[in-house]
């Protein structure tokens, strides 16, 4: 796992997958290992095969809320939204803090025109973490593609606050 992990960490992903194999394959119950393979093949789009590591991680460790968001992620990317969402509020329910499941779900139902069930979930984000930069940029494009341009302008200036050279 420690070489899987460099090579994850230099963004070699494909050396990474090679080692974490590896090592999962001499220990089948490492789940740290399980976890930088299923990150490892999320980096290379290899979805199906980041479903399963990811899947692995949850069946040895079922608290592992960090497989949880991953696993919303890696079926996000796939267009599997409702496998997506389960997996994006189980971690949520086990972490309410945790922002970028909370800010990933929230994309899934802006992606989805569930524009007030985004737009409401940003908001909390922001109130639990609001130096959340992408969920002011988020809320500011949901209302620029909701016609609200008065909406939006609010969210690009508080962005501009922690950015100031962010534009919508």
């Amino acid at each position: 796992n420690d070489l899987g992990t460099a090579y994850y960490a230099l963004e070699n992903y494909p050396q990474a997958i090679i080692y974490l194999r590896n090592a999962v394959k001499i220990n089948p119950v490492y789940t740290q290992a399980y976890y930088n393979l299923g990150l490892s093949y999320k980096k290379v789009k290899q979805y199906d095969s980041s479903i399963m590591a990811l899947n692995k991680v949850l069946e040895l460790k079922p608290d592992h809320v960090d497989a949880q968001e991953d696993l919303g992620t890696a079926y996000f990317f796939k267009q599997n939204y409702d496998s997506a969402e389960v997996h994006f509020k189980k971690a949520l329910a086990a972490n309410p803090d945790y922002s970028d499941a909370a800010f990933n779900l929230s994309i899934l139902y802006l992606n989805e025109q569930r524009n007030t069930q985004g737009t409401e979930l940003l908001k909390n984000l922001l109130t639990r973490n609001p130096k959340y930069m992408n969920a002011y940029a988020a809320l500011g494009h949901a209302y620029l593609s909701m016609q609200k341009p008065d909406s939006a302008k609010m969210y690009e200036a508080m962005a501009q606050k922690i950015d100031p050279g962010f534009r919508l």
